[in-house]
């Protein structure tokens, strides 16, 4: 063993690391006992069996280190060293005995083991219980009623989330639990439900794209009467709209109606107008043969001359 000189080392171990609010306490229990011949405080706190957790060092008050310390009777002491310091620390409303060592030679070693492990038994029994069957049920109902006004896009996707939120919650049911046969069957149930309200998203979303491109896909630029008037309402519009925008860059429009037909929002009215005016113009006609014998851009054509839309 050899002398450390002034250097007073202490070592607190435990369980669990042990927390650095100790070194405050270990301080003011240093400076209140004053032991003689330290001038410095080299403080380690460690986990046993993960070395140090933390370290810490200070010098003694000089006032307070230089203070004497009575003693009834004079002892001898060991290899000529001060004689042990025994330093007791209350942590989490325990005594805890701090491991001190003098030149390298454990004095006092009192594990703190009571208080590691009735502080983590605590912190264990606080943590709430989380009630996975209960938060199922609830998003469930949560996603059925509104799945019940759902239209948008938004809308569906705000259904499938609280439906996936559901079948999470039930996946986290343990088989040792008393709803897990029940929630086996909810399972099953809820994944349907997400399923459809999956497929009613895609529709939701589909849409809204065809509504934002509406003059987008019309195919009625060559064809007959015939087929127009056996074609969708979406593909005569889109097909208004081209027509419209051709004319109107060959400069075939009048002024007043070319500087609407220039933006697909701008150009979506008359758009309609058009195509309800083919519409109506082959509306009594019924030979096939004949409809099967006219073009569509013909017709085009005379609908705009007599809507007055058209210059020449």
């Amino acid at each position: 063993m050899t002398n450390s000189g002034s250097l007073l080392k202490i070592r607190v171990s435990g369980q669990q690391p042990p927390e650095q609010s100790l070194a405050t306490k270990i301080k003011k229990g240093i400076q209140t006992i004053a032991p003689k011949g330290f001038t410095d405080v080299a403080l380690q706190a460690e986990a046993i069996g993960r070395g140090a957790a933390w370290q810490d060092k200070w010098k003694i008050s000089s006032a307070e280190a230089s203070a004497p310390i009575t003693s009834p009777q004079k002892r001898p002491t060991l290899f000529g060293l001060p004689r042990p310091i025994a330093i007791s620390v209350g942590v989490a409303g325990l005594i805890c005995m701090g491991a001190l060592t003098v030149g390298g030679v454990t004095v006092i070693s009192a594990l703190n083991n009571a208080s590691s492990q009735t502080t983590s038994g605590q912190t264990e029994s606080t943590e709430p219980e989380i009630d996975h069957w209960g938060n199922a049920l609830e998003a469930g109902e949560t996603a059925a009623i509104s799945a019940s006004t759902a239209e948008s896009e938004s809308d569906w996707r705000n259904v499938v989330s609280e439906w996936r939120k559901a079948l999470n919650s039930l996946e986290r049911i343990p088989p040792e639990s008393p709803q897990y046969s029940e929630a086996q069957a909810k399972l099953a149930e809820y994944k349907a439900n997400e399923e459809i309200a999956h497929t009613r998203f895609i529709e939701a979303r589909d849409l809204k794209r065809a509504e934002e491109e509406w003059y987008k896909g019309g195919t009625l630029h060559q064809a007959n009467t015939l087929q127009w008037k056996n074609a969708s309402s979406a593909n005569k519009l889109a097909t208004s709209a081209d027509m419209l925008a051709a004319l109107g860059n060959d400069g075939q429009l009048i002024p007043e109606i070319a500087a609407k037909a220039r933006t697909p929002e701008d150009i979506k009215p008359l758009a309609q107008d058009l195509a309800n005016g083919i519409d109506a113009l082959l509306m009594e006609i019924s030979d096939e043969e004949y409809l099967a014998d006219q073009q569509v851009s013909d017709a085009a054509v005379l609908v705009l001359t007599v809507a007055g839309w058209i210059q020449f």
